[in-house]
């Protein structure tokens, strides 16, 4: 991947699988946290 060129569809399928990977992730830690926390 290059600055200032356009994306092809392989790269922007993968970028984008990536990308809701680390969303999910990201929810999943923030709903386990949720889970446990013992402050409220």
């Amino acid at each position: 991947m290059h600055p200032g060129r356009e994306l092809s569809q392989v790269q922007q399928d993968y970028l984008v699988d990536e990308i809701m990977t680390w969303i999910q992730k990201e929810m999943d830690k923030h709903e386990i946290k949720e889970h446990f926390d013992y402050r409220r």
